[in-house]
C-alpha cells in the first residue's frame, strides 16, 4: 500500500526520503533477525499509536531483542515523525533489526529504522463488490508477534496471481485462522466471531471487536473450516483495509455475492469512530 518513503528515523536522527545508512552486514539482512509493524495516520492524527507501540516492544522482547528506546520515547518519535511529514493520511513503518555481526550469526546491538510512506488506500470498488479469497493449510511460526520473516507470504503471490484473488486464508487442522495480512471475522446471525489462537492479534481486529460488542454478541473462539462456509457474512480486518468484505471463498459465494449488511454497519461504525478519534 505504502510507495514512497518521506522521512526516515535511525538510531537517534531524522532523515529525508529513504536514506541508505545500514551496513550490509546487518543480521536483519543475514538471517531476517528484525521485527517490524505499521500504522497509519488519519487526518494527520495517528491511529491508536499507543497500542501498535505495545505491540512493536511486545514481538521484540518475544525474539530477545533488547529495545533501545521505552515506549514513551517511541511514542514520542512517531509524532515527531508525523509531524515532519505532515500529510493527512500516512503509513508509518518501524523495524527493529538485531543489528551488525561480525560472525553472521551473533547480533549486536540493535538497529531502530522508522519511516513514514505514502499512503493508498484500497479502491472503493473492494468495499463495494468485496474480495475473493483461497484457503490454504499452513500455520505461521510465532503467529502471535510481526517478524520481518514474510517468505511465506511472498512466495504465495504466484498462487495469488494465478487464482486472481486477493489473499489466502491460512487454516490448520481443520481451524481457520488469519489471512496473510490480515484477521478474519464471520457472522453467524447476530453472533460475530473471530479466531482467538494461533493469529496475530491485530489492532484494526481489537477495535472492531470494541465498537461490535453494544451491537452484535462477539466470540473470540476456534472456527472449524465447516462453519466457515456455514457462515452468513465474512470479512477481513487490517490497517490498510478497514473492515473489508470477503464474498467469495473457494469459489464459494456468501452473502449471495454481495457486502452483508452487518458488514456495512460495521464498516459505517469504524469510518465514524475515525472521524471522531483524536
Amino acid at each position: 500500500m505504502s510507495q514512497l518513503v518521506l522521512h526516515t528515523y535511525i538510531n537517534g536522527k531524522f532523515y529525508k526520503g529513504n536514506t541508505p545508512l545500514l551496513k550490509v552486514n546487518d543480521i536483519g539482512l543475514y538471517r531476517a533477525y528484525a521485527v517490524f509493524d505499521y500504522l497509519r495516520s488519519y487526518n494527520k492524527t495517528l491511529f491508536r499509536a499507543e497500542d501498535y507501540a505495545e505491540r512493536f516492544l511486545f514481538s521484540a522482547s518475544e525474539m530477545q531483542m533488547q529495545s533501545p528506546i521505552s515506549k514513551t520515547a517511541l511514542l514520542e518519535i512517531l509524532n515527531q515523525l508525523n509531524q515532519l511529514t505532515n500529510l493527512p493520511d500516512v503509513g508509518t513503518r518501524l523495524l527493529l533489526t538485531g543489528g551488525y555481526t561480525k560472525d553472521g550469526i551473533t547480533p549486536e546491538k540493535p538497529n531502530l529504522i522508522i519511516s513514514s510512506e505514502w499512503f493508498q488506500p484500497l479502491i472503493k470498488e473492494q468495499y463495494q463488490k468485496g474480495v475473493k479469497i483461497i484457503t490454504e493449510n499452513f500455520k505461521r511460526y510465532q503467529p502471535h508477534i510481526k517478524t520481518n520473516n514474510y517468505a511465506h507470504v511472498i512466495k504465495l503471490r504466484r498462487e495469488k496471481k494465478i487464482n486472481e484473488v486477493y489473499d489466502v486464508l491460512y487454516c490448520y487442522n481443520d481451524k481457520v485462522l488469519e489471512t496473510s495480512r490480515n484477521n478474519i471475522f464471520i457472522f453467524n446471525g447476530n453472533t460475530l466471531v473471530t479466531p482467538k489462537k494461533n493469529i496475530l492479534h491485530g489492532i484494526t481486529r481489537k477495535v472492531v471487536l470494541e465498537l461490535a460488542q453494544n451491537k452484535f454478541t462477539t466470540e473470540e473462539r476456534e472456527i472449524s473450516k465447516k462453519e466457515l462456509f456455514e457462515a452468513e457474512e465474512v470479512f477481513l480486518t487490517g490497517t490498510t483495509k478497514k473492515v473489508l468484505p470477503v464474498t467469495i471463498i473457494n469459489n464459494q459465494l456468501f452473502s449471495k455475492g454481495r457486502i452483508g449488511g452487518k458488514t456495512k454497519e460495521l464498516l459505517k461504525l469504524f469510518d465514524s469512530y475515525i472521524q471522531e478519534y483524536k
